[in-house]
């Protein structure tokens, strides 16, 4: 390879990794940045993030095809799903933009696996950036509590899909819900687990690892979000009294396969046993009532958008559940997905366990040096713990690393996983 072809090579990968950089600052700053393009009369450009996924995807399939000479078959793959279900969408009476809005939900984890081969060769710079972001969003919610309420909260903004809210202002049995520098609390929760992640998997030693467990846990906390906090604290848990690598990884993996099933049985047992029925609500503890309200409802009626036989078989499409259902459907169905798997099932039926069942032999069979295992494993720990009461997918930050995740997976005979001399 001539060196003209290598600084073009070189170029490319620059900006598909600093691309996926601003793509993660997007979120991660969300609430400043939606202010900010406010204050110039530009808020529809925030929207330009989903320019740069569907450019990079396009990008990275052409230069395959045209310049390497053959197909990428999970991009290619992966798109083909995705279509598919779109389709079943159209088919059982969808309407079309809250299919489409449906398949926007979805890219993100497109956009993850298309970029991971370009990602892998920058992993751990990238760790190093997440860090960054740790450091910048654990301060934000920090500021948030000392300020009692940021500029940009409660403001709303004109953009190109209408007016919309810049950032949540809500509270939790009379505690405000910090945003810090996100559109919300959950997304700075979100934002703080997984850079926080990135933390525990590059230190090994025990007090920096208890140092930011314990920024992370209080940043979390003064969110206010109840499964993210009990996510994180299981993953700090195992990263602090598992230091070795060797047992690390084992108890990781088992134990992110073990929240997986346990997020896949719950709804299902909650749902088709009506275990709700036997107790009022009333008797209740006010800490589970969140909880409850996913057993007594949220659940049931996410299972109950499937209203005919061949649609627990194929599922009712992308859009038929989540914030895309309440376009068509009666208020509080955005919410009834509250559950990765109740998510899942009704999107795509029954492929949806073939899609969950691929991600739980790869986790139990993934293989690689300390900080892509740690990360894999730690990664799925959050996910499985923190979906098992969270409509995950919603979130784009969240979303795009279940797509490196895939990418690790599908890529992982053709890539070398050597990271002693990351760039």
């Amino acid at each position: 390879m001539n060196s003209a072809v290598i600084k073009k090579t070189e170029a490319f990968e620059s900006f598909v990794f600093y691309g996926f950089i601003v793509f993660l600052a997007t979120f991660a700053f969300e609430g400043v940045l939606r202010f900010g393009l406010s204050k110039v009369g530009a808020s529809s450009l925030i929207y330009l993030r989903d320019l740069l996924e569907v450019l990079t995807v396009l990008l990275i399939f052409i230069r395959t095809l045209f310049i390497k000479k053959y197909i990428d078959l999970p991009i290619l793959s992966a798109l083909g799903i995705l279509v598919l279900h779109f389709l079943i969408s159209l088919l059982m009476g969808t309407a079309l933009f809250q299919a489409l809005y449906g398949f926007k939900i979805y890219f993100p984890v497109i956009y993850g696996l298309s970029i991971w081969p370009i990602i892998s060769k920058r992993f751990k710079l990238l760790m190093i950036t997440l860090l960054w972001f740790f450091v910048t969003a654990v301060i934000g919610v920090y500021i948030n509590k000392l300020l009692g309420q940021m500029p940009w909260e409660g403001n709303f903004y004109d953009t190109a899909f209408g007016t919309v809210a810049g950032t949540k202002v809500w509270t939790t049995f009379g505690q405000s819900r910090l945003p810090g520098f996100a559109r919300a609390s959950y997304d700075a929760a979100m934002v703080i687990a997984i850079s926080g992640l990135a933390g525990l998997v590059l230190f090994t030693k025990a007090y920096i690892r208890l140092l930011i467990s314990i920024a992370a846990f209080t940043a979390i906390y003064l969110t206010t979000s109840k499964g993210m906090i009990q996510a994180f604290f299981i993953l700090a848990f195992v990263f602090l009294i598992f230091r070795s690598d060797s047992i690390n990884s084992r108890v990781s993996k088992i134990l992110a396969i073990f929240l997986g099933l346990i997020s896949i049985f719950m709804p299902v047992f909650v749902t088709f046993f009506d275990i709700t029925s036997t107790v009022n609500m009333r008797n209740v503890p006010t800490i589970l009532l969140s909880l409850w309200e996913r057993f007594s409802w949220m659940w049931p009626d996410g299972f109950g958008i499937l209203k005919h036989w061949y649609q627990y078989v194929i599922g009712a499409g992308l859009g038929s559940i989540g914030i895309p259902a309440q376009f068509t459907l009666p208020l509080g169905y955005g919410w009834s997905a509250d559950n990765f798997f109740v998510d899942a099932y009704v999107n795509f039926g029954l492929l949806s366990l073939i899609y969950i069942g691929y991600l739980l032999f790869k986790i139990a069979s993934f293989k690689s040096n300390h900080l892509l295992t740690g990360w894999v494993n730690g990664y799925f720990i959050l996910f499985f713990a923190y979906g098992a009461t969270t409509n995950l997918i919603g979130s784009p930050f969240l979303a795009v690393f279940l797509g490196l995740s895939f990418g690790i997976f599908a890529y992982s005979h053709s890539i070398k996983l050597d990271y002693s001399n990351d760039k």
